[in-house]
């Protein structure tokens, strides 16, 4: 997988309709030059949250893409397994590379939006937290997987190219880079933590971005109404993202 970097001093906008929500991101390079896989840069725009509401997992994809954000370690908190499916969309006859990729973006749901995150270079790594429960029967269903590395409280398991980690939220180590952080309302079950922003931040996580999914196709009324509060309790901007 090619991560691409933005050149020195970049600065990107966002879409128009990110523009109505009243965030602006800011990719660039650290100062003191890091490597090629270093994460993009993200900023708030002065006085907004760092917390976006989104409909959903292929929302928030959208609005990265938009925003430019390449080679990010990201977050996720949930309570399900994404499934991937192939999300490479070959050109049809007459048709450009670019309008392929434009295609396979738009097709991109709930279920693919991780695996889309890595397939564009948007994110290199993947934290996923999940209640026990769940991580439990994750860790049953893909015993003896090529690449599996168990480990008290997790494991990892890589996606192709993609870096992957699964902790329970006890054994959560928090990267010692600012990250972006998706939860998403499934999460909101028994194990794990009802105050998501202040456990972060008490695990020494560095969030310079937020995004809370309203709902991820296998989350209950309860769960959603969690995620909603959520964003009431960190001042999140209303629920929105590129069309």
């Amino acid at each position: 997988m090619r991560l691409e970097q933005s050149p020195p001093h970049a600065r990107l906008r966002w879409a128009a309709a990110l523009t109505a929500l009243a965030i602006t991101l800011v990719p660039c390079l650290d100062a003191l030059g890091r490597a090629s896989r270093s994460p993009a840069r993200l900023t708030p725009a002065p006085g907004s949250a760092p917390w976006v509401m989104v409909p959903d997992a292929a929302s928030a994809y959208r609005l990265m893409s938009a925003a430019g954000v390449r080679g990010c370690w990201l977050v996720v908190l949930t309570g399900r397994w994404s499934r991937p499916r192939s999300l490479w969309s070959r050109p049809r006859p007459g048709e450009g590379f670019a309008a392929a990729a434009a295609r396979a973006r738009a097709v991109v749901d709930a279920d693919g939006a991780l695996f889309a995150l890595a397939r564009d270079g948007i994110a290199r790594r993947l934290d996923l937290v999940m209640p026990p429960a769940v991580l439990e029967r994750r860790m049953a269903e893909v015993a003896g997987q090529k690449g599996l590395a168990v480990r008290e409280g997790g494991f990892s398991l890589p996606y192709d190219a993609l870096e992957r980690r699964f902790s329970v939220p006890d054994a959560f180590a928090a990267p010692r880079e600012k990250v972006v952080v998706l939860v998403e309302p499934s999460f909101f079950q028994e194990g794990a933590p009802a105050e998501a922003a202040s456990w972060l931040a008490s695990r020494g996580t560095q969030v310079e971005l937020g995004l809370i999914a309203t709902d991820d196709g296998q989350s209950t009324a309860a769960q959603r109404a969690a995620a909603l509060a959520l964003g009431d309790a960190v001042g999140a901007a209303a629920p929105g993202g590129p069309p």
